[in-house]
Order: C-alpha cells, then sequence, then structure tokens
C-alpha cells in the first residue's frame, strides 16, 4: 500500500512539473515576435549610434604653435619625441610651455580635442620655528 502511493505521488509530481514547463516555452515565443516587430520600426526612425572615439593623452612642451597645429615634444621612456597636433579650435598656449593634451586620431591625424596647460607642482617646505630658549632658573637666595 505504501509503494502504491509513492509510485502515485511522484507519478502525479512528474506530470506537473513537466506541464508547468511545457507552458513557459509556449508563452515566451508569444511575446517575441512582438518584441520583434514593434522595434524593426523603431530602429529605422532613429539615426545609428555614434561611435566612440579612444581619447588619448599626452603632455610635453610646446615646441610651435599655429591656429591649425600643435607641436609638443613629450618624454617616452628618457627618449624625448616629437608630436603634431591639428587643433580644432585655436589655443591659448605660447612657446615653452608645458601643456596636456587629449586627443583622438581621425582619419590618420591626432586632433586635439582639449589643450590644457599643465599644473606646476610646488614643493611643499614646512618651515620650522626654533624652539625658545627654557626661562633660566632664578638662582637661590644665600
Amino acid at each position: 500500500m505504501n509503494r502504491l502511493m509513492v509510485i502515485v505521488v511522484g507519478l502525479v509530481f512528474l506530470f506537473t512539473s513537466a506541464a508547468i514547463a511545457a507552458d513557459k516555452p509556449a508563452a515566451a515565443p508569444k511575446a517575441a515576435p512582438a518584441k520583434a516587430a514593434t522595434a524593426a520600426p523603431a530602429a529605422e526612425k532613429t539615426a545609428p549610434a555614434p561611435v566612440k572615439v579612444a581619447k588619448m593623452k599626452a603632455t610635453g612642451v610646446v615646441t610651435e604653435v599655429t591656429d591649425a597645429v600643435l607641436k609638443i615634444d613629450v618624454k617616452v621612456k628618457g627618449k624625448v619625441e616629437a608630436k603634431e597636433f591639428t587643433l580644432e579650435k585655436p589655443v591659448k598656449a605660447k612657446v615653452g610651455d608645458k601643456v596636456t593634451v587629449i586627443y583622438a586620431e581621425k582619419d590618420g591625424k591626432m586632433v586635439a580635442m582639449k589643450v590644457a596647460k599643465a599644473a606646476k607642482k610646488v614643493a611643499m617646505k614646512k618651515k620650522i620655528a626654533p624652539l625658545p630658549e627654557p626661562a633660566a632658573a632664578p638662582e637661590p637666595a644665600k
């Protein structure tokens, strides 16, 4: 009797789990075509996503500057390397200034997106005031 009861409960569990599993995939495909149908017209209306441009950074000393071109000398592993950037807009930098250039490569050219003067490092020196001399102890009275 116990064995028969265990078999019946096992079969009921097996059939209910099979029925639940069969229902889930049937519901998912119905929703998927509806999303695909609404997504297709929306994709046609919107413009393609803009391509992200990798931004790079270089810091060096300005050797030449014009309205369209900026040339700097960059130290790389102990060697000085000259880099030339095409400017989108004129910059306020002079020959000899240390600048940081944020740039991207477009059509094989390095195009400067932002040019900023590099901050000067200021060495912080602590001034230590000399300690006051201890007051002389009064001499004992005789």
